[in-house]
């Protein structure tokens, strides 16, 4: 059973639970978000990932226009990623923007987390084949 369980301007998430797998769509809002609304999101995301031990997440960031900054690059190493891991996290599977900035800024900061011996990560241009893989054992 897919239900959303969040819906923010910035944010929407889905839970996959049959499949243990968060689905995340980032909006075009994203441009407006400051730095306190991009740490407050990612610690909605956390909460429910240790609540539930998800596994998956699948992340739409086409419409991710936030650009992080090394500060939250920081932050997310330190307040988003370890627990993401701690709580089951596995696979992170993202659907990346066509803009180049956004794409490296995004794909910098998961670089940077530290997770790559616990959680495999891939990028994708397209949303079924993201959907694909995440759901592969």
């Amino acid at each position: 059973m897919v239900e959303t369980i969040y819906n923010s301007q910035f944010l929407e998430m889905t839970h996959d639970s049959q499949n243990s797998m968060i689905v995340y769509v980032w909006h075009p809002t994203t441009s407006n978000m400051t730095n306190t609304d991009y740490q407050n999101e990612h610690l909605q995301i956390v909460k429910f990932s240790e609540m539930h031990q998800i596994a998956k997440h699948l992340i739409d960031t086409r419409n991710f226009t936030f650009t992080i900054g090394l500060e939250m690059q920081e932050w997310a190493n330190q307040n988003f990623y370890p627990p993401l891991m701690a709580s089951g996290s596995r696979k992170f599977s993202l659907v990346i923007p066509s803009d180049l900035f956004a794409q490296v800024s995004i794909e910098q900061t998961v670089e940077d987390s530290g997770t790559a011996d616990v959680v495999q990560t891939r990028y994708f241009d397209d949303i079924e084949k993201a959907r694909a893989w995440a759901l592969e054992d």
